[in-house]
């Protein structure tokens, strides 16, 4: 006989091994396929993910990214990762020959995310007592199905992975009502906040506490006394937010000063509320709830988790097979009800009284938990497959519904082709996804069938389930990916070297200055990409400070302030611009005469004053000044927390002139200004990081001992 923890080496050996080969594209060929061909993924994700790298291979870990709106706290912004520690190899990875990230190292990183979850998923449905099979089935149900195999953006899908590995500790703190589970419970919910975005942490978090409360009331027999629960959950919620300190911290400085988008015309302060009817416009139509079955029938988020997995944590709830199932479709059903918005009461509730919630927005991105919940409760009912002859008259009624559904699907498509508009694909893409679902139901009715009455077994029903499972959720994952040179979707990656020749001249460019693109520029972040410093950019949210002096002294006055020396477009901008370059496609790079320097000096002797830079990097700078008098120097670079100066080794005060830009006082003679990014809150946040994971660690030590 062979050794469990072999059995369990090998199912966890053929799990991953699905896993890569689902997402063959990014394991084997991510030269040549890319999920990236996406609006935000290509314009904001990857520059992101660039810059970063570029930092790394210039031995500096990346504080202060200047490409954009000219220059921004890179964790300030919270979503590009940088403290994430499972992006940091992918930083590392070699780059091309001409200095960028190399796609299949990005696409291999977005494979090992999946394998993570897959992983995790599988620890969860273990310690729930499922099968190892089972546990295999649920692994591939989170990691290859719906938001988690769909969703464009990483740093969501980095907070999203960590949902089992919450859940697992939590069940284990439950069972053995240990410190070190706890521990592990916050740890796990840390990470999620680390992983680049706010959102998935906020309702992984408002899930996990309702969830463990219900458990707490509705298990008093099981659950800890209620002090001891109290200080676990006390120990969690310390862990969480130790762990994700070097992230929290400079976020919340940044978020004093900074204004940030919320799909309305103009951004707002972190102090102002997010409006309701901006949740609004980011819910998901319930008309929608069909895409849970048919693959890309979805707006803002992904519900589809597939025939077969629907039906078989309907069967496990119906059966009450496997422990907490019910608890767990309860709360798939709560996410699916959320991502409803305001057409759900309980939405409103948590807008209005649980902090920070309406910051998070986009309830339709909820739509992740009701995948975890049914993929959990799906997993417990591939298990009760198997004792399917005992249950037959249920597992009849499943056929029936799945046969009349595939029947009633494939007659309206029918209809559709026969008296519908004309052309060759009158359907765009959903028409073969109906017809595809119905296919989907009607083998899961034929496998089902088999199942109840015993014409296959136990392996092979095991083996057409998994079988299914990965056809179904490649049906799905079709379209989030695309091969470079597809004519219909293949385009956005494009735009970040275009236009190209304008682009080259400003590379070779050997002064300080920051360039506009007219009319698209701040919509790709050109500047992070190819280490320029762009005036705008697309981002979740910038220092304020300039943005502010733009409304206030004009647009393009403004521009001029911040160090705007040159403009990208095919026609001039402005007057008195200056045509230095014209391209073949008819794009041209002006330069604007009225532009400032990237610093001057305001006094009565300001004609005579000079400033040379000596050197400058992402995060500092060292310039000469030479003035015959008192004044003050004022930097093109904008006002934030964080940034420290000293006049020939000795600290000086940097002011806000205007409200907006760093500026020093200075007086008579020769000096040299240092500044330099050094946040407290980082190093702060950092040490406490640190911290948590140490006492996590041991913690869990302790507990382990105890054990032997």
């Amino acid at each position: 006989m062979e050794r469990p923890h072999l059995l369990e080496r090998r199912a966890i050996a053929l799990l991953l091994a699905l896993v890569a080969l689902f997402y063959w594209r990014f394991v084997f060929f991510g030269d040549r396929f890319t999920y990236l061909e996406k609006p935000d993924a290509a314009a904001q994700v990857l520059p992101w993910l660039q810059m970063q790298a570029r930092a790394w291979h210039d031995s500096v870990f990346p504080l202060w990214d200047p490409g954009q709106w000219g220059g921004q706290p890179v964790l300030g912004q919270f979503q590009p990762g940088a403290a994430f520690p499972l992006n940091w190899p992918l930083f590392m990875a070699p780059l091309d020959a001409d200095g960028f990230l190399q796609l299949r190292f990005v696409h291999l990183h977005r494979a090992v995310m999946h394998l993570l979850a897959a992983l995790l998923m599988f620890g969860l449905c273990r310690e729930l007592g499922r099968s190892r099979a089972g546990a295999l089935f649920g692994g591939l149900a989170f990691s290859c199905l719906g938001y988690v195999a769909s969703v464009e953006w990483p740093q969501i899908l980095h907070g999203v992975i960590w949902t089992p590995a919450v859940f697992w500790a939590f069940h284990r703190t439950l069972r053995r009502r240990s410190w070190a589970d706890a521990a592990l419970a916050g740890a796990a919910l840390g990470l999620a906040l680390l992983g680049g975005h706010p959102r998935a942490p906020v309702f992984l978090g408002i899930s996990i506490a309702v969830f463990a409360a219900t458990a707490w009331f509705s298990r008093r027999s099981e659950a800890p006394p209620p002090r001891r629960a109290l200080g676990l959950a006390a120990l969690a919620l310390v862990a969480a937010g130790l762990v994700a300190a070097v992230q929290i911290l400079p976020a919340l400085e940044f978020a004093e000063e900074s204004l940030r988008w919320i799909n309305l015309a103009d951004p707002v302060a972190f102090d102002e509320r997010v409006p309701y009817f901006v949740d609004e416009g980011l819910r998901m139509n319930p008309v929608h709830v069909f895409g849970a079955v048919v693959p890309k029938l979805q707006d803002a988020g992904d519900p589809f988790v597939g025939w077969l997995t629907l039906s078989l944590a309907l069967f496990a709830v119906l059966r009450r097979r496997g422990e907490w199932t019910l608890g767990y479709a309860a709360l798939g059903l709560g996410a699916l009800l959320f991502t409803f918005g305001p057409q759900t009461f309980f939405h409103g509730w948590i807008y209005a009284f649980v902090p920070f919630a309406e910051k998070a927005r986009g309830a339709a991105q909820a739509i992740f938990l009701w995948q975890f919940g049914v993929a959990v409760a799906a997993s417990a009912g591939f298990d009760a497959l198997l004792d399917s002859p005992r249950q037959t008259k249920l597992l009849g009624r499943l056929e029936i519904a799945l046969l009349v559904f595939g029947a009633f699907a494939a007659a309206v498509v029918l209809a559709r082709l026969i008296w519908g508009p004309g052309g060759s694909n009158p359907f765009g893409y959903h028409g073969e996804f109906v017809i595809f679902s119905a296919f989907a139901a009607w083998l899961t009715a034929a496998l089902i069938a088999a199942a109840g009455r015993g014409a296959l077994g136990g392996r092979a029903v095991q083996g057409a389930a998994i079988a299914l499972l990965l056809l179904e959720g490649g049906a799905a994952h079709w379209l989030s990916v695309a091969e470079h040179g597809d004519p219909n979707r293949s385009f956005y990656l494009a735009r970040l070297d275009e236009p190209a020749g304008a682009l080259d001249y400003l590379k070779a460019v050997d002064e300080p200055f920051r360039f506009e693109i007219v009319p698209d520029g701040g919509q790709v972040n050109r500047g992070s990409w190819h280490d320029l410093e762009a005036v705008d950019g697309n981002l979740p949210a910038i220092v304020a400070g300039p943005y502010r002096l733009l409304q206030e002294q004009g647009w393009e006055e403004g521009r001029d302030l911040l160090n705007t020396v040159y403009t990208i477009a095919k026609e001039p901008t402005r007057t008195n611009q200056i045509e230095v370059l014209r391209d073949e496609d008819g794009w041209a790079v002006y330069r604007n005469p009225n532009a400032k320097p990237r610093a001057w000096f305001e006094g009565d002797c300001a004609q005579a004053a000079t400033i040379e830079w000596l050197d400058r990097a992402p995060h500092s700078s060292t310039t000469l000044v030479d003035v015959p008098c008192a004044g003050t120097v004022v930097f093109s670079e904008p006002y934030a927390s964080g940034w420290q100066a000293t006049r020939d080794g000795d600290p000086v005060e940097i002011s806000a002139w205007q409200g907006a830009l760093r500026s020093i006082e200075i007086g008579p003679g020769r000096s040299t200004v240092k500044q330099t990014y050094a946040p407290a809150k980082v190093y702060w946040g950092a040490g406490l990081s640190a911290s948590g994971l140490v006492l996590t660690a041991l913690l869990c030590l302790l507990g382990r001992r105890r054990q032997v």
